[in-house]
């Protein structure tokens, strides 16, 4: 606590990174206590905040379509902030802003934050070497410290590392410790018979046109960096194309032919061997940019809703577009049958045709459902992947967001986070269905890449093609009589001032 608040005093940034995420807003308002009651009750030096600075942040904060956030409103005009994915991504923005340009001294934050975010600090303390029940790895720690002191910035920084005194020998050799060796994704592992990565890597290969028979695969692994890896762990160049070159990618060939991505076809100008040729399905998967394993799963659950689909409501094709592979959040499955209960016949009858099974949630709140083998494995990810798809159907009927966060009882940046990746996936989607031939499926699902992107119904998707507008705007637009952006084109300047005007709360 001292630590921090000595940044705080001495106006240079701090970056705190702090374990257990759900206990941030506690800890951020007790460093904001703490730090009152140290200035209370000491001899300290007084400290002038950029007030004008911190008032302009709560501003844009108190903008926001999700407003102010409640422990924000207590925190930041004492100089901090924290910053977790908890929190959406205009609030980020704000706040990584105002902490690059000092006006927020000190910032809790996640670990995650030391990749993808660039927040360079002069001081970064690390409040423990355990983070999720795990030390963490010496790569994570390397970049968590090498936010301090960054060039052209500071001309100082420091690293602290507190630990208990039950965590002194691993906090040791964390900072002793040195980055393992770079591994290839291609290489297999222990038990593995082919990896996801070197299947889509030989896929790549054929449906470029860049290899066509094996001779041509085995030129290409042998210039990847898993060879040039394994001759320098010194295994010899022969032995290092009969594992590369042979047996690996005579097994990612072989699962490609099951599967049906590729085709095998004679040589047709005299020479002995066989040539290798995409199919549709191949095509299809390096069009979208999915992964061939997915593509299996993804195919099916097209190929089940083109025979049976409910149109009564979106319900059934947001399923379709939300994502197999998000993990997205824990369920509270209590609140999950509740909201069950109250679904109307016609999103029932999705949830049966896609496999959500009354029985098995019950089972769920009950605490009596293992996943351990795959059908389990299976059954578990539909019932996730419906709650999901429920939440991706009330953001695209404009739904708040505090609204949608209390309802499923997740937090506002989990909730952008999912329309976000569900955007893309519905974009991969489309273009797969495209490649495929199936022009009607591509009609059905092709608008809401766009309705995902800005929340929106169908009606909207014209106006929000303009850059200025956002949901609200476009809604009070259309309800205003511009049905389309021709509208818009034609109208008198003074009606759309008025329109935008009323559509933003007076500040």
């Amino acid at each position: 606590m001292i630590i921090s608040l000595n940044s705080w005093i001495s106006a240079s940034r701090s970056l705190d990174l702090l374990g257990g995420r759900p206990t941030y807003p506690l800890k951020v308002v007790t460093m904001v206590w703490r730090i009152q009651g140290l200035i209370n009750s000491s001899d300290l030096p007084p400290v002038v905040l950029e007030q004008k600075g911190l008032l302009e942040v709560m501003d844009q904060l108190k903008r926001l379509p999700s407003g102010l956030d409640s422990v924000l409103q207590k925190t930041v005009p004492w100089g901090v902030a924290f910053h977790h994915a908890g929190l959406t991504f205009e609030e980020r923005d704000i706040i990584e802003g105002a902490f690059r340009q000092g006006q927020i001294r000190v910032l809790a934050a996640t670990s995650t934050l030391s990749s993808g975010v660039n927040l360079p600090a002069r001081r970064v303390i690390i409040r423990t070497p355990i983070f999720s029940g795990r030390l963490l790895d010496i790569l994570t720690y390397k970049q968590m410290v090498g936010r301090a002191g960054r060039k052209g910035v500071d001309t100082v920084g420091e690293s602290i590392l507190v630990c208990k005194n039950s965590e002194k020998s691993k906090g040791i050799a964390l900072l002793q410790g040195s980055l393992k060796p770079v591994r290839s994704c291609l290489r297999r592992q222990e038990g593995e018979e082919v990896t996801a990565s070197m299947i889509r890597a030989i896929l790549e290969i054929i449906v470029g046109g860049v290899a066509a028979t094996s001779e041509d695969m085995q030129t290409y692994a042998s210039c990847t960096f898993l060879a040039a890896s394994m001759k320098e762990e010194k295994q010899g160049i022969q032995r290092n194309q009969d594992s590369v070159s042979l047996g690996a990618i005579e097994a990612c060939v072989t699962w490609l032919l099951e599967n049906e991505f590729i085709q095998i076809t004679e040589d047709t100008d005299g020479r002995e061997g066989k040539l290798y040729h995409p199919t549709h399905l191949g095509s299809a998967t390096l069009s979208s940019s999915l992964s061939p394993i997915d593509t299996l799963d993804i195919f099916a659950d097209l190929q089940r809703a083109m025979k049976g689909f409910v149109l009564e409501n979106d319900l059934h094709i947001v399923y379709l577009v939300t994502p197999m592979f998000e993990d997205w959040t824990t369920i509270d499955w209590y609140r999950f049958f509740c909201l069950w209960e109250k679904l109307p016949t016609s999103m029932k009858r999705v949830a049966e045709l896609v496999g959500v099974e009354e029985g098995f949630l019950a089972r769920c709140v009950k605490g009596k459902v293992e996943a351990r083998t795959e059908r389990q494995h299976r059954q578990m990810a539909i019932h996730k992947r419906f709650f999901t798809s429920l939440v991706l159907l009330d953001l695209i009927s404009e739904v708040p967001l505090k609204e949608i966060s209390r309802k499923y009882g997740c937090n506002r940046g989990q909730i952008q986070s999912l329309q976000q990746s569900a955007a893309v996936y519905a974009g991969m989607i489309t273009v797969f269905s495209n490649r495929l031939g199936w022009y009607n499926m591509e009609l059905l699902l092709s608008q809401f890449q766009k309705r995902l992107t800005f929340g929106i119904q169908r009606e909207l998707c014209d106006l929000i093609r303009v850059s200025l507008l956002n949901a609200q705007r476009a809604r009070f637009l259309y309800a205003s009589g511009f049905l389309t952006v021709a509208d818009l084109a034609k109208a008198d300047i003074t009606e759309v001032e008025t329109v935008l005007k009323n559509a933003m709360p007076f500040k």
